[in-house]
């Protein structure tokens, strides 16, 4: 069971059973139009199966609720860099910053390239 909770522009979701946290940010650009970002994440990665659950429900719901524009992630400079030209075009960086010594870019892509990444880099060995 996945539980909902709305508060302001950030909407929560949390499955118990994975011990698994979303919470997304909205952010409204224009009257039926937004962007959404992770604000906070916390994720048992010994369960994949849930995890892709909790994150296909939300992104699902996030949908229907609201007309979703773009995904904002942050990953390192070095992930963003070692992503295939291809798949790269897809990415709009917006801001490039340094985080105890490490770059880090905010990436900005539509629904479906950003859960392409997500499920992508769910069965890495060191994942985002």
């Amino acid at each position: 069971m996945i539980s909902i909770e709305e508060f302001g522009d950030y909407i929560k979701y949390e499955c118990p059973l994975s011990n698994t946290l979303l919470i997304y940010q909205l952010e409204k650009i224009s009257k039926d139009f937004y962007n959404v970002t992770f604000s906070d994440l916390d994720i048992n990665w010994t369960m994949p199966k849930l995890v892709i659950n909790i994150l296909k429900f939300s992104i699902d719901d996030l949908q229907t609720k609201y007309h979703i524009e773009k995904f904002i992630q942050t990953i390192t400079k070095e992930e963003f860099e070692s992503i295939d030209a291809e798949k790269k075009e897809k990415y709009i960086i917006i801001d490039e910053y340094k985080i105890n010594d490490v770059f880090h870019v905010d990436i900005s892509c539509d629904i479906e390239s950003a859960l392409i990444n997500i499920v992508e880099n769910l069965f890495r060995e060191n994942p985002l």
